[in-house]
């Protein structure tokens, strides 16, 4: 005769199996207590999870589910029902979400590759460091942090520069991805440098001061509050500041031509964004600047 047992489960208002239909032994974690799912599971109800848990098996979600506990999931998933979470969770396998999903004040870090394709909501702290596809009406109101290049969104790196005592030079360097668009790159100072000497360029693999050159981070050239600025004119800097990538007649920022794509704003292969900082002498730790590059790799669709 089987040891099965039958327990009350409070969400179905029903004994039950405690052993689920397949997949390892499974107490139901109603009450609060840890449950730990380490086979495959195959999930076609409305479910309700309220205590810590552990999946480390290939899951299928077919039904309605509210998450409020805190979850860490490392096994592939298929979700394709309705879903309600708000407990903190670690997610490190590959899955499918075709279902709407609300994600509410639970911390959510994401590390695998992910496809979502329903309607989805999400206002808890998040990091996703997996590639993504989402395809949903999405809503997203907590803080979020994306280290991957993302398609579609425009994404702004920053470098940042502190004056200290050493000779230098301080060099700062943001990649570019293959097909990615410049939207701007900028230079700015919270603190003058004073000492002996701060000169700046920004430029590129091809052209080191293909941009900006020449620029003293100490004085008249770039006070605090300042700007430059490829997209303006009137954030070149002025005379002698600006490089050969910016052409003042014309408005052009970026050669019409040239061997390295990252010099122009539409950057088909790869490739950097450099600002150096050269210094007089071994002094000065006043400085504070920094470089930001914002950009995007766009959604590309052909024309009929």
């Amino acid at each position: 005769m089987s040891d099965q047992r039958l327990i009350w489960n409070p969400v179905t208002g029903r004994f039950e199996s405690d052993y689920p239909t397949s997949g390892t032994k499974n107490p139901f974690a109603q009450d609060g207590t840890v449950s730990a799912f380490t086979a495959a599971n195959s999930h076609t109800g409305a479910e309700t999870h309220t205590g810590v848990e552990t999946h480390t098996g290939a899951e299928t979600h077919t039904g309605v589910e509210t998450h409020t506990g805190a979850e860490t999931h490392s096994g592939a998933e298929t979700h394709s029902g309705v879903e309600t979470h708000s407990g903190a969770e670690t997610h490190s396998g590959a899955e499918t979400h075709t279902g709407a999903e609300t994600f509410a004040t639970g911390i959510v870090t994401h590390a695998a590759a992910e496809t979502h394709s329903g309607a989805e909501t999400h206002s808890g702290a998040e990091t996703h460091s997996g590639i993504e596809t989402h395809s949903g009406a999405e809503t997203h109101s907590g803080a979020e942090t994306h280290t991957g290049n993302e398609t579609g969104i425009i994404l702004t790196r920053c470098v940042t520069f502190t004056e200290s005592a050493v000779a230098g030079p301080f060099t700062g360097t943001i990649t570019l991805p293959a097909g990615a668009y410049i939207h701007d790159i900028a230079f700015l100072s919270t603190v003058l440098w004073n000492g002996t000497s701060a000169t700046l360029k920004i430029g590129d693999g091809v052209d080191d001061d293909g941009w900006f050159t020449g620029v003293d981070l100490k004085a008249t050239d770039l006070l605090v509050g300042e700007l430059l600025s490829i997209n303006e004119v009137a954030n070149w800097g002025g005379a002698g500041k600006f490089g050969v990538y910016l052409v003042e007649a014309t408005g052009r920022s970026g050669p019409a031509t040239g061997a390295d794509p990252s010099a122009r704003r539409y950057n088909t292969v790869g490739g950097t964004v450099t600002a150096v900082v050269t210094k007089g002498a071994a002094d000065g730790t006043a400085g504070r600047s920094f470089l930001y590059v914002a950009y995007s790799v766009p959604i590309v669709t052909a024309a009929v």
